[in-house]
């Protein structure tokens, strides 16, 4: 475990099957966002379009604005 309460194995696992995704082609990119009792981890990987466009953003557009 990390300082927090989320796992870095297991989101180095999480980040190689997402990746695998991406390579394969069944997705261009993915934005994995990970919460667990207050803490949270968001992992990016890939482009967000098929063509090779921009990286994903990491900041999700549903984020509450203050």
């Amino acid at each position: 475990m990390t300082g927090s309460n989320l796992s870095t194995e297991r989101l180095a696992r999480l980040h190689d099957v997402m990746a695998r995704h991406v390579d394969d082609g069944a997705a261009p990119g993915v934005v994995t966002v990970i919460s667990r009792r207050g803490d949270a981890h968001i992992d990016v990987v890939g482009n967000s379009a098929l063509e090779g466009g921009h990286a994903c953003d990491p900041t999700p557009s549903f984020a509450s604005r203050r």
